[in-house]
């Protein structure tokens, strides 16, 4: 075989290994969640299911979008089952007892609310931002309109001991935009409440980015009109403050903005912000602190997540030496192919060295470091799949991390009219496999594994091309080459 396949860079084994850690997590039995359980029981604080089956969700956005645009059949069940565990109502359930409110964000409370279990229809934009960027990513990634159909989110509020019986709660992504929005415009376009009376900044980027992909995907222009009542809104209140740092929350009630005391919602907002307001986001880096090495509260905040996520979006030359600091430090640990870093609720050792590590960051946060590219999501804002796209492209299928594969590369050429594959197991045990190469252009075509002929069809009409591949310990590479 005349192709040189150096040309085209392989994943890492360690960027595998956040794959298939990602693949591990979510493939267990519904109502399992080892190794994410969280420093906070209720489901309240930054590690919670949430935060890590989105940063999940859009790992495998960057992962698809930049390095193996071709390997659809692998992603989407992928993706589909990190939304089917973020329906759970061990991840939105929370809501009902948060949604009595609290004098941790609201000071002037006296009396608590009457609560609600519906985790869409008001406030709550932690869970409701992520869930509609997740689903909008899906569409777009896979053009595929399951979660536009009606009554296709469905929440279940069924707790077995308490209430006057069970509710259900359903949406699709139209409604579940409709529902942000108007609580947006609600508070003055400042935000969606995350916990009542508290607009964070973060957490509001999810859902704007959402907007941009849904606008494309429809030919609509909701987010223009958005992001300009939401930087008048923000102008208004000081969205900085004097120290360069975004402002940690703004308080409705007592329209009062709490500052920052340290860069951890600064990082994570300037990773997401960075899709809509490029230049905002690089003149923030300049004035930003990566690490204070002192505990940062009986909870520690994932800071450290934050930031390897906010140095990959800007491709700053310090995250190279910060994954090597996680990686001497902080305990990287192999399982089933799967690689972590486990939790340690201790933020330094007696050196005053940090050690602390929380399931956020260790489960998903620095794959998704690993696994971007400079302006990883800046690039999808601005250039998203478009249905034509997607629809046109060569993807293969009958193949997923669930058959104990690991995929090193995953891409189409259409200058060279290459498709190209390489796959082992990662087990290193041997196994058959019958994969199908979808939508291939017509012309003849020419199988090659592992350098050697497999195959040759000529006059080919376009479709489809079932292979036999058998893959064991060894990279093995499947290369598809049309001669017109």
């Amino acid at each position: 075989m005349d192709i040189n396949l150096s040309k085209y860079p392989r994943l890492t084994k360690e960027q595998l290994g956040h794959l298939r850690h990602i693949h591990n997590l979510v493939a267990q039995a519904d109502g399992e969640w080892h190794h994410m359980g969280t420093q906070e029981p209720m489901q309240e604080f930054l590690d919670a299911y949430r935060y890590q089956l989105a940063t999940m969700a859009y790992t495998l956005t960057l992962t698809h979008y930049h390095h193996q645009p071709a390997l659809r059949g692998v992603y989407k069940p992928l993706f589909r089952r990190i939304i089917h565990k973020m329906l759970r109502r061990e991840v939105w359930g929370y809501w009902f007892t948060t949604s009595l409110g609290g004098v941790t964000t609201d000071p002037s409370l006296k009396e608590l609310r009457k609560p609600w279990a519906d985790p869409i229809v008001r406030e709550n934009i932690m869970y409701s931002g992520h869930l509609l960027l997740m689903i909008s990513l899906y569409a777009m990634l896979f053009d595929d309109d399951e979660f536009e159909k009606e009554d296709s989110l469905v929440f279940n509020w069924n707790p077995l001991f308490f209430g006057l019986g069970p509710e259900t709660f359903t949406y699709r992504t139209q409604s579940l935009q409709d529902a942000i929005l108007r609580e947006m415009e609600r508070n003055g376009w400042v935000g969606v409440c995350c916990e009542p009376n508290a607009v964070f900044v973060v957490c509001n980027q999810f859902p704007m980015i959402a907007m941009r992909l849904n606008d494309v995907r429809h030919g609509k222009s909701v987010i223009g009109d958005v992001l300009e009542k939401y930087k008048a809104a923000w102008e208004e209140k000081g969205m900085v403050g004097p120290g360069g740092l975004f402002k940690d929350m703004w308080l409705a009630k007592q329209d009062f903005t709490v500052p920052a005391n340290d860069p951890g919602f600064s990082a994570w907002s300037c990773t997401y912000m960075n899709t809509w307001n490029s230049k905002f986001k690089h003149s923030r880096s300049r004035n930003t602190h990566l690490l204070s090495n002192k505990p940062l509260s009986l909870l520690t905040k994932p800071i450290l997540g934050y930031t390897v996520e906010w140095l990959s979006e800007l491709g700053r030359e310090e995250l190279p030496g910060l994954l090597k600091f996680i990686d001497r430090n902080l305990s990287p640990t192999w399982e089933k192919g799967g690689l972590y870093y486990p939790r340690n609720d201790e933020a330094m050792d007696k050196n005053l060295k940090w050690t602390h590590m929380d399931p956020f960051t260790g489960n998903a946060a620095i794959g998704y470091a690993r696994l971007n590219v400079e302006d990883g999501m800046k690039k999808i804002w601005d250039h998203p799949w478009s249905q034509q796209q997607v629809s046109s492209q060569p993807w293969i299928d009958g193949i997923s991390l669930a058959d104990d594969v690991d995929f090193s590369r995953g891409l189409w050429d259409a200058e060279k009219g290459l498709f190209i594959v390489t796959m082992r197991t990662w087990d290193g045990s041997s196994k058959i496999l019958r994969p199908t190469l979808r939508n291939l252009s017509s012309g003849s075509w020419d199988i090659f594994i592992n350098g050697r002929e497999k195959n040759k069809i000529e006059d080919f009409q376009g479709g489809d091309i079932e292979l036999e591949v058998e893959v064991g310990g060894v990279d093995v590479d499947v290369v598809a080459r049309c001669i017109k």
